[in-house]
């Protein structure tokens, strides 16, 4: 990893890459197992690109399903797969003008199979002036992140979510009738859209939700301050890096609350700082959640702001 030219990345951008990638990783090895990261130059002088490689052994994508991958909503049984992170990833890449592919197979190092993802990323003709020997990764670091990930997702079996979404979302309704709430307008805030539609789409699966809810998208802070002063919005999800040059989502929260808004706001993200809760409570948050959202937390969210009677 001692590269002598630096990557032209967005580094929050290139930071979902990884995590979506790497969560993967972690999950299929189950704590158990080997993880690894490599990187190398390629090309000449005049050409130059950067290929990352990220894999872990233990596991096995059949090869007819590697192409679809990066397909949105494509999962391969995954319990709270929601499969957008892949297609995220692609989208990211594909943005950086490199490319990125699954490679799995069975080996004689790894006849249980393995699993790698390959990317590549421009590279600038700028000279690193260090050697970067003591890059490490934790696992306590990803072993945080996948309990923090579970604990986000309903871990029953599938009789068991249904079960539960089917009560939430006849509690949500009972609640908007009660408040005689006839439309509620919710706002996305994410430069994603992908997952903007995700989202959307995860809640308004219900043909009884989608004639009482309505929803909103913005991918920066001006769209989002718009439409906050235009359809009046009881419920902000709120991505904290938003990406150009937008205000991140704790701005834009503090901003809202010291204009008065009294709506809920739930700051939703890929980050994993341990600072991020503690700042977004400051900010005015109400709730934090990482991605991706499971649809019983989105409805628990929306029953918690179906309660607050005049949101303005």
């Amino acid at each position: 990893m001692n590269h002598k030219r630096k990557v032209i990345v967005d580094t929050i951008k290139l930071e979902r890459v990884f995590a979506n990638i790497l969560e993967n990783a972690f999950q299929a090895v189950n704590c158990r197992g080997k993880i690894w990261i490599y990187s190398e130059e390629l090309g000449n002088e005049s050409t130059q690109s950067t290929l990352v490689k990220i894999g872990n052994a233990g596991s096995l994508i059949p090869a007819e399903q590697q192409s679809r991958l990066f397909d949105a909503f494509f999962t391969s049984g995954k319990k709270g797969g929601t499969g957008l992170g892949l297609a995220i990833a692609k989208q990211v890449i594909n943005a950086h003008g490199g490319k990125i592919w699954c490679e799995s197979a069975t080996s004689l190092e790894y006849p249980d199979g393995f699993v790698e993802f390959n990317f590549t990323l421009p590279t600038a003709n700028i000279f690193v002036t260090h050697n970067y020997n003591d890059f490490v990764i934790s696992s306590l670091d990803f072993k945080s992140r996948l309990e923090r990930h579970r604990h986000n997702l309903n871990t029953g079996d599938e009789f068991q979510v249904i079960n539960q979404e089917f009560s939430l979302e006849n509690e949500l309704i009972a609640i908007l009738s009660v408040n005689e709430i006839s439309m509620f307008p919710i706002l996305i805030v994410d430069d994603e859209a992908v997952y903007r539609n995700s989202l959307s789409s995860l809640l308004l699966k219900s043909g009884k939700l989608a004639k009482k809810i309505e929803i909103h998208f913005a991918k920066d802070s001006d769209e989002a301050e718009r439409l906050v002063h235009t359809v009046f919005p009881r419920l902000i999800i709120l991505d904290i890096d938003l990406g150009g040059s937008s205000k991140n989502g704790l701005e834009i929260s503090n901003q809202l609350r010291n204009k008065n808004f009294t709506g809920r706001i739930c700051i939703h993200s890929n980050r994993f700082l341990a600072s991020d809760y503690q700042d977004a409570m400051q900010a005015g948050a109400n709730s934090v959640l990482t991605k991706p959202m499971s649809r019983s937390h989105f409805l628990k969210i929306l029953i918690e702001a179906a309660q607050v009677k005049q949101p303005f």
